[in-house]
């Protein structure tokens, strides 16, 4: 018997479904039957009538089975009027086994929408028309509106009151007109963006809208419409937030230099998108190759020859060497500083430097590490020197 009932303990442990076989003697051990509806409310189904009895032990049931469990309550139980609000306030879906005498009841009812809007769904038909009734529930949830009675979700005041509460609300609404009211949109547009999104785009080319959304996330600016797409003005907002905005850009406002500047004191990594004629400028390049070297790679070729620009690069690494002019390339106090940094700039030297004793001595003396392949092609090179003189 001992090892029955400690077997019986580990199988209702592991598997609450296994309930259905239990003898009644584990259904009415209120211990064991509590450990298996904290795994799954649905394990009420099996439990003993007076566990069932018990509202307390009733209500964690429901917590664990968003309210499903409540189906197989006592009558009594779904009639009564503080523990299906206590309910209520655990999962709302449970109002779906309240008792129709709860549902029909105004006062009830009030209190129910009170807690969760969405008990809305459960309610008596003729109070989903009842605008005393509507209204507080989308308050609590605008999400509610959809529950409501046709002629409600037409009705302004109910409408704005869910969207208050729910920008997603508006989309409920069986009016076309107040899908694209003004009044409503912009409450809408002020808890999320997404809401104008969603917009017809004549609507989406509204200044006004479109400025309210940009400046709370940049991302709206690729829901704008084709007019405001080219707006200066919106495009700052956004590349202000996030650099990435500039990348959305037309060509004619990434020609900007505003814009450009904008995006690549943010990242770098900006310049790639920048207009080749931009990354001419000076500002715009040291901006970005402080930040870091490898901006060089997207340089125009007029800056590769600037060597202050270089130098900053060569600051961060020798392999910036790679993205500076020929003539920087071959210039042996160049090459030098950027072997200080990292003796693979050799490999980006070009010109005859590989074959002066002096330049030669200084590179092995200051990187001995160098690999046997470069100074076997760097001795070469000496020796072809000296054997033609």
């Amino acid at each position: 018997m001992e090892w029955e009932a400690v077997g019986w303990a580990a199988k209702i442990q592991r598997d609450w479904k296994c309930l259905e076989l239990a003898p009644a003697e584990w259904l009415a051990d209120k211990e064991v039957m509590e450990m298996a509806i904290r795994k799954s409310g649905y394990a009420y189904e099996y439990v003993c009538q007076e566990l069932k009895d018990d509202k307390d032990f009733t209500l964690e049931a429901v917590k664990s089975s968003w309210g499903g469990a409540l189906k197989w309550a006592p009558e009594k139980t779904l009639k009564n009027k503080k523990f299906m609000l206590a309910a209520c306030n655990e999962a709302y879906q449970c109002l779906e086994f309240a008792a129709p005498s709860l549902l029909e009841n105004k006062d009830w009812v009030l209190q129910a929408v009170a807690i969760n809007g969405l008990a809305l769904k459960y309610v008596e038909d003729s109070l989903k028309d009842d605008p005393d009734v509507v209204t507080p529930a989308v308050q609590q949830n605008g999400l509610a509106l959809q529950f409501a009675s046709k002629d409600l979700r037409a009705d302004r005041k109910i409408v704005m009151e869910a969207v208050k509460k729910n920008w997603q609300a508006l989309a409920l609404s069986t009016s076309p007109k107040l899908k694209i009211d003004r009044r409503l949109l912009l409450p809408a547009i002020e808890q999320s963006w997404h809401a104008f999104a969603n917009l017809p785009e004549d609507l989406r080319d509204d200044r006004e809208l479109a400025e309210l959304t940009v400046k709370q996330n940049w991302c709206a600016l690729r829901s704008c419409g084709p007019q405001l797409r080219k707006d200066p003005e919106l495009a700052q907002i956004a590349v202000k937030q996030c650099w990435r905005a500039y990348l959305d850009l037309p060509l004619e406002l990434r020609q900007n230099m505003d814009l450009a500047r904008e995006a690549v004191k943010q990242s770098w990594e900006a310049l790639e998108h920048v207009p080749l004629d931009l990354r001419a400028d000076k500002d715009l390049m040291k901006s970005a190759v402080k930040q870091d070297w490898k901006a060089l790679a997207f340089a125009h070729k007029d800056i590769r020859g600037l060597i202050d620009i270089i130098n900053i690069g060569l600051k961060q690494t020798g392999l910036a060497l790679q993205y500076a002019s020929d003539e920087i390339r071959q210039d042996p106090k160049y090459i030098i500083r950027a072997m200080r940094k990292d003796w693979r700039a050799i490999e980006h030297a070009i010109g005859p430097n590989h074959a002066d004793h002096k330049f030669w001595n200084e590179v092995t003396n200051m990187s001995p590490e160098l690999p046997p392949h470069i100074k076997k092609k760097m001795e070469a090179a000496l020796a072809q020197k000296t054997k033609a003189k």
